[in-house]
């Protein structure tokens, strides 16, 4: 799918399921899976550098990272850009970079720098002004060179507490500022403050979900309730992490890799998802 199809495709309407990604391995395991679309995600790519969510990582980390994503799959990529990485001035470079390195657009969310982990428990939160974060989305617009490009604004309001009208009230200035979607974020286990937020939503701008705490509802629910893009942001580094564990577990446990063999993927099956078969075409067209 083209930059220019995954756009259409999510303002008018169809609904689009992205999975979380960290590296060019975890890109080709989500496209083969059959997800339309990939989030960069802030969080994947931290952990995946034994790093946490807090805006630890710089820039260039992050951009090469999408870089080796984008260059690994055909299916867009969304890049979860935390709050732009500075001000509105800093958010023109950041579109242009990652515009640059092929990725289908961004997500700018209106927490603080540095940010935290919308999940991340007994520590100190706060949002930017929502002013502040309409200039960034105005910038973000400003700065890329194709319409196609997708700008999503997201709220973290309900992670901070505020009340659905304070966080329409915010979603409304974004939308409004320019941005292509509305991504409204939620920390609870349940779909009640999203579903509350869509039922009074009066925009054309489609709304995006990412069901990590609330885990229950399906992508048919959400988009009955007004989502029409679902995004499973985290759970390909975290089913890496909870099988990786148990493996290793075992292995170290059993002295003999007989032990774990079964369960894991034939080095058949890996060379094939890096391009071996590609590699050794090259080498007879071009070494003889």
């Amino acid at each position: 799918m083209s930059p220019h199809d995954f756009k259409r495709r999510l303002v008018s309407g169809e609904t689009l399921v992205a999975i979380g990604a960290h590296n060019g391995l975890s890109a080709r395991l989500g496209e083969e899976a059959g997800f339309e679309c990939l989030w960069a995600s802030g969080l994947e790519i931290s952990a995946s550098r034994g790093m946490p969510d807090a805006n630890i990582i710089t820039f260039s980390e992050m951009a090469d990272a999408v870089r080796n994503i984008v260059e690994s799959v055909s299916i867009p990529v969304i890049v979860d850009a935390d709050s732009g990485y500075g001000n509105a001035i800093n958010v023109i470079r950041t579109v242009q970079e990652l515009e640059h390195a092929g990725a289908a657009g961004l997500c700018l969310e209106d927490n603080v720098f540095p940010k935290r982990n919308s999940f991340y428990a007994d520590v100190t939160r706060d949002i930017v002004d929502a002013r502040e974060h309409v200039s960034k989305i105005k910038a973000a617009v400003y700065a890329r060179k194709s319409e196609d490009f997708v700008v999503i604004a997201r709220t973290e309001g309900f992670i901070v507490g505020l009340g659905v009208d304070e966080v329409l009230e915010r979603a409304h200035a974004y939308a409004d500022a320019g941005a292509d979607a509305v991504l409204v974020h939620s920390k609870i286990d349940n779909p009640s403050e999203i579903y509350a937020f869509s039922a009074r939503w009066d925009r054309e701008v489609p709304l995006v979900a990412v069901p990590t705490t609330y885990n229950s509802v399906t992508v048919e629910e959400l988009r009955a309730h007004g989502y029409t893009m679902c995004i499973f942001a985290n759970h390909g580094i975290r089913s890496f992490v909870s099988r990786a564990r148990e493996i290793l577990r075992q292995l170290r446990e059993s002295g003999s890799a007989s032990t774990v063999e079964p369960q894991l993927c034939t080095l058949g099956d890996l060379f094939g998802l890096v391009g071996f078969a590609d590699l050794k075409r090259r080498e007879v067209e071009f070494l003889g």
